[in-house]
């Protein structure tokens, strides 16, 4: 007799994503990268070495009241509106399990990151895809969003710049849509992990500056290269203050406190100097990957943010054969859009948050071994 798990893990499994990692050929140039490569701040750095030396407790549920109150400027909030989490991850899940009732249809973007629509299924949710159309390179809008609207929608997710796509919205669109959901009733949650890097002039502000209907969650994973300390926030409404402070206690108690006095450290106003720095590296990097990717003969079908493009090449239909044989080929690392869902097929994410030189070298070796090979002839191997 064999224990089953319980039947809300019914078809979880590890996310396309990570299998692909899985399978990459050691020392393969990584394109795949969903994090920035750059250094941890310094300040951050003697921050968290010197909470090492300090209290072992915990930390009040919600956070540290000047975390909060430094996170909270960012948005023109109370500190009492916001509560750390650890990562976005899980504020992704305190959302999903703090607002979606079983039977409520949440949609999603489509292509779109995968843990929104699994969470959404895990708290009882139906999984509806709203989908932003390639020919548009994926901006969110309106229309978009409306017209997958059902009688039983009860959470809207946005995300732009949206991974996998890096699009962004037009900033008229972006308020349209929070303050469309407003007037429904229907409440909207706001992924801005990557808002900060918005690379063309479709740029818009949080959310939260349109409307109050919804939540938000960002962090510092990508701003301050602290992917694995795990540290993001949840901005929200009045109303939901206590009830999803109460599921964050028992989900993880709090955030770890070493992590919470270096993120202090690096919500200084020397620190926002650091992120538009690093946006302005970002954007340099990403028209040396448009210049070489084109050449190379690929399309670029979406990536005016994040760190992301979305490129199809003409001789290739299979985007997971096509990523499978640029592992193989060119020792390069690339995500097949369908991880993504329906809409990513045929497309691969590149990520451009590499040194340079490595760019190059990745982008030549993959324009390379699809030189003189289409994915017809691959499969006749």
């Amino acid at each position: 007799m064999k224990i089953q798990p319980a039947q809300r893990l019914d078809g979880v499994q590890v996310t396309l994503i990570r299998r692909i990692m899985a399978e990459a050929p050691p020392g393969a140039i990584n394109l795949g990268l969903g994090q920035t490569n750059e250094p941890i701040p310094q300040p951050m750095i003697e921050a968290a070495a010197k909470a090492a030396y300090g209290s072992g407790g915990y930390a009040l549920n919600a956070g540290f009241a000047e975390l909060r109150e430094k996170i909270g400027e960012w948005y023109r909030v109370d500190k009492d509106r916001v509560i750390v989490t650890v990562g976005v991850q899980e504020a992704i899940s305190v959302v999903m399990f703090g607002l979606v009732n079983p039977g409520d249809d949440v949609l999603v973007p489509n292509p779109g990151f995968p843990v929104y629509a699994t969470l959404a299924r895990m708290a009882g949710g139906n999984p509806v895809e709203w989908c932003p159309t390639i020919e548009n390179r994926f901006r969110p809008t309106w229309p978009d969003v409306e017209k997958a609207l059902t009688p039983n929608t009860r959470l809207v997710v946005l995300a732009s710049p949206g991974n996998p796509t890096g699009a962004v919205a037009e900033d008229d669109e972006w308020k349209r849509i929070g303050c469309e959901l407003e007037a429904r009733g229907i409440p909207w949650f706001s992924d801005e992990i990557y808002i900060p890097f918005q690379h063309s002039e479709h740029e818009h502000m949080s959310m939260w500056r349109h409307s109050r209907f919804g939540v938000i969650a960002s962090g510092m994973s990508k701003t301050h290269g602290i992917a694995g300390w795990r540290l993001g926030w949840l901005i929200v409404p009045d109303e939901l203050v206590q009830p999803f402070l109460a599921l964050h206690q028992h989900l993880v108690t709090s955030a770890a406190t070493i992590v919470q006095r270096a993120a202090i450290a690096g919500l200084t106003k020397e620190g926002q100097a650091a992120i538009k720095a690093l946006s302005a590296r970002l954007k340099e990097k990403r028209a040396i990957a448009i210049a070489a990717l084109e050449e190379g003969g690929w399309d670029i079908v979406s990536g005016d943010g994040a760190f992301y493009l979305m490129v199809r090449h003409p001789n290739w239909s299979d985007d997971l054969a096509l990523c499978r044989h640029l592992m193989r080929e060119a020792g390069v690392i690339t995500i097949p859009g369908r991880a993504f869902g329906s809409g990513g097929e045929g497309l691969l994410r590149v990520s451009y948050s590499v040194d340079v030189a490595v760019l190059k070298s990745a982008i030549g070796a993959m324009s390379a071994a699809v030189a003189e090979q289409s994915d017809a002839d691959s499969s006749g191997k």
